[in-house]
Formats: structure tokens, sequence, C-alpha cells
């Protein structure tokens, strides 16, 4: 975790324990309770929201790998088949990646970037061109650990989606088994490598010790909510929209913007951004269907922050029911490609999407940070777009 946010946010929850006009014992009554709120959601967030999509993404990545090994060793799989095995994982992975904190946020993010790599405009040819050297020297190739966009989930879609045509079956003579095996085989490894991570986490957050310390892992919960912000709204919207932004990642008003939206081969973007939206929602409001979930808002109740500061928090909820009833796949490029920001209403579904997005990002950057009794820091400025 980034050593500015740990200490800005951990201070933040400290306040939040100690800004009290109490003394005495009614001041260590209400620390008490604050560290029992935080305890809390700390407990709701690992066990109840995340750890049950780890142990899914550790299943669903297991049944792909299997998958393509018995296509390329035995028996054929047609090419939807291992689609719908790949989209499984790689939605659990979204949901994840929303909530990034522990393993998949280490050191810079390192080991998700084995698992999951976009944006990279030249994943394709990076495919085909480490498919042409594993060709070559198919006894001595290794994958290249310099070219992520060669690997993983991303390597793994361009190839099923878009070197594979729906009537393709995955055989073990065909000319892409070689290179698929070891992509997935490597896929496998990064994913349990992070399940491991991810176990020893919650067996310290579990145990005695851990649960007397868990300032550090709800700083690092709380600084896995700006994915939202830094890229869910600007690479994932603000670019494929047309809308200017800091990443580097703008195209101009209607001249091919849907290629910058995520998942150009398999047409899966409103399903990612679904499941980015329905991992925070669960953060920030306990899990739905969930009687037992705590979230941010319970927490915020619990130390009586005023109901305004969380009720932003509702937008997440209609978001997700905008993007249910939104046409998907082809349907849904089709909309982006028309999208006018200047041209919006609110009876367009991704205009509302796109407001609501916007929303919920300045509520986070300043009514959630506030609420936890701390100034926006530097590099999460509210912005325009």
């Amino acid at each position: 975790m980034n050593q500015f946010w740990a200490t800005l946010i951990l201070a933040s929850l400290m306040a939040c324990s100690n800004s009290t006009q109490l003394s005495g014992d009614d001041q260590n009554l209400a620390a008490a309770d604050a560290a029992e709120l935080q305890a809390n959601l700390v407990q709701s967030v690992t066990e109840q929201v995340v750890a049950p999509k780890v142990q899914d993404l550790s299943a669903q990545t297991k049944d792909l790998h299997k998958a393509i090994h018995q296509a390329c060793e035995a028996k054929d799989r047609s090419s939807q088949d291992l689609q719908q095995l790949w989209l499984r994982a790689m939605n659990t992975y979204h949901y994840l990646e929303a909530i990034a904190f522990g393993p998949l946020s280490d050191n810079g993010g390192e080991l998700a970037t084995h698992i999951y790599s976009w944006p990279d405009k030249s994943s394709g040819a990076v495919v085909e061109s480490q498919i042409r050297k594993f060709n070559k020297k198919p006894d001595t190739y290794k994958l290249d650990e310099n070219r992520m966009a060669g690997k993983g989930l991303d390597a793994l879609e361009y190839i099923l989606f878009k070197m594979l045509t729906p009537e393709d079956v995955l055989s073990p003579d065909h000319t892409l088994c070689g290179y698929s095996v070891l992509v997935v085989d490597d896929l496998l490894f990064r994913v349990s490598d992070f399940i491991e991570q991810w176990n020893k986490d919650l067996n310290y957050v579990q145990s005695p010790v851990g649960k007397a310390n868990l300032r550090p892992y709800l700083a690092e919960i709380t600084q896995s909510l700006f994915f939202f912000d830094k890229v869910l709204k600007d690479r994932k919207l603000a670019a494929p929209f047309g809308i200017s932004n800091s990443t580097g990642l703008i195209c101009e008003v209607g001249v091919n913007c849907q290629l910058y939206l995520e998942h150009p081969y398999s047409l899966t973007a409103e399903q990612a951004l679904r499941q980015n939206i329905q991992a925070l929602s669960d953060v920030i409001n306990g899990k739905a269907g969930d009687p037992l979930a705590f979230g941010y808002s319970d927490f915020f109740k619990g130390i009586n922050i005023e109901k305004s500061v969380y009720s932003q928090s509702a937008q997440l909820g209609s978001m997700l029911s905008d993007l249910e009833t939104l046409p998907r796949g082809e349907g849904f490029v089709q909309k982006v490609s028309e999208f006018r920001v200047d041209q919006c209403s609110d009876g367009d579904q991704l205009c509302r999407v796109h407001r609501a997005v916007f929303k919920v990002d300045e509520w986070l950057k300043n009514d959630f940070l506030n609420a936890l009794n701390r100034d926006l820091p530097g590099n999460v400025q509210g912005d325009n777009d």
C-alpha cells in the first residue's frame, strides 16, 4: 500500500475514534465503540464480501485450466464453452479488482498485472507475436515476463474471442494449443499465489493479534475504493466516452471512441462495469442480500455521521439498475459510440450512468473522506469531467 495513503487514512480512522467532545470514562467508551465498529467493517468486507469471491476465482480459474488442458490433450472443447468459462473467471476478477487491497495491491499491483493487465491497445499484436515465437521453438519457449499483454486473462480473451471463431473447437492438433496451455498454466500459478497470500492475510485478520490491530487493514480497504476514481471513471468511462481526462487515454468524440472500451474482443465492457460497481456497493452499503452485512454506511451511522454524508451511496444502486437494462455486447458498443455528453438527457440510461459515476466520485473524494475527518489527498483532487 502507498505509504502516504496508508498514513493519511490511518490517521483519519484514528480521528474518527478520538474526535469526540466527551472526556474520561465516556470518551474511553466512545473510543471502544468506534474500535468495535471498525472491527465489524473489516470483518464484513474481508469475510462476507471479498473471501467468497476469492474462492470463486480460485475454482473458476481451475475450471478454465482443466478445460483448456482437456481440449489440447484429449477431448475437443468448443470455443463457446471455453469463452463462458473465461467470462466467469473474468467477471469475478473484475469484482475483486475494484476492492483490491492486500495481495492484489502489494508492490504496486505487480501480481495483479500478471493476472490481468488492461489497458494495452497492442495486446492482440503481442499475443500473435508470442505465438509465432512459441511455434518456432515450442520446447524452449518461455512466456515473456515483460510483456503482460501476452499472458493472463487478457491474452486468453484475444485467443478465445478473436483468434477462434464461434464455430471453432480447440483440439490437440490446433496451432493455438501449445501457447494457450502455457498461458493458462501461468494464470493458475498467479491466481494460486494470490489465494495463498490472501488466506494468510485473512487468517491474520481473524487471529487475536490481528483483531487487535485492524486499523491498517481498514486503511487499505478505504484506499482501494479510489479505484472508482482513477480506473473506473477515468479509464473505463471518460476515455471511450470521449471526455477529457488525465490518463492519456483520450479519443476524439465520434472517432472510434468505442475502441477504448475494455474487452474489445469479448464485447463485455458493460459486464466489467457492473462487477466493479457491485463490489463498491457491497463495501459501502453492505453485501446485498446478507442481513448481517456491515458497510461504510453502517460505520458512519455508528459514529453518528449525518445521513446526508452517506446518502449519495444510493446512486450505486441506480447505476446497477441502469447498467442491467442497457444493451449488451455490440449493442453496448454502439451506445457508447453514439454517446455525446453535451446531448445527455435523464431519459437515457447511459447518460444516467455517466452522471451517477461522477456524482459518486465527487462524493467519495469529498463527503466520504471528510467523514473520516481528513482533508482530501493532493493526488485525488476533484475534477470537471
